[in-house]
């Protein structure tokens, strides 16, 4: 067998921080596709933070037609271009 098994408390777990993952990636869809032209947010990042959050930021701004991003330290503005 390649793979291990994994307790259910584990999986319990993962499907948890999937679930968490998934409605963060929602909300933010949601804010970023009502953006308007010229109109801009900006979300930061903190060292405690899970890497999935960044990782889902990204892959919104991809999917969205008109948005672009701009990473400055630990803050990404994320706007509607003119």
């Amino acid at each position: 067998m390649i793979g291990k098994p994994v307790s259910g408390e584990e999986l319990k777990k993962v499907l948890d921080q999937q679930a968490e993952r998934d409605k963060f990636v929602k909300q933010v869809e949601e804010e970023l596709k009502a953006l308007k032209p010229g109109e801009c947010l900006v979300y930061e990042s903190r060292p405690e933070m899970p890497l999935w959050i960044n990782v889902g930021l990204a892959s919104v701004v991809n999917k969205i037609k008109g948005l672009k991003s701009i990473k400055v330290e630990n803050r990404t503005y994320i706007y509607r271009a003119k």
